[in-house]
């Protein structure tokens, strides 16, 4: 094809499934707010705490005796057929956004 950029072709497949991720999330949030709810999943997840002080973002836990597991709500997403933490979906898409930025400017030098 005259004037096609093979390698964007290439690396527009490679982008797809990120990009979906983006934007289901964004029809998901504009459903939770608007609609019937959110689509993505609440869980449990422990964090083990063994004995000693322990610095976290809403204080200090001081624990003696035995090791205490402390549990709060885990969110994740579907995708492809697997559950994925949101956290660990949003790093991998911002770390591709941030890939193609890199690309990009590399090909403006």
């Amino acid at each position: 094809m005259v004037g096609t950029d093979h390698r964007s072709v290439s690396h527009a497949r490679e982008f797809e499934a990120p990009i979906e991720v983006a934007a289901g999330d964004r029809c998901d949030r504009n459903e939770e707010v608007h609609d019937s709810g959110s689509s993505r999943r609440v869980g449990q997840e422990g964090i083990e705490f063994g004995i000693g002080t322990h610095h976290t973002t809403d204080g200090t836990i001081i624990v003696g005796g035995h090791p205490i597991t402390a549990y709060g709500p885990s969110y994740s997403f579907t995708i492809d057929g697997a559950d994925r933490k949101v956290t660990e979906a949003c790093g991998a898409y911002l770390a591709l956004l941030q890939r193609m930025v890199a690309e990009f400017q590399a090909d403006l030098s």
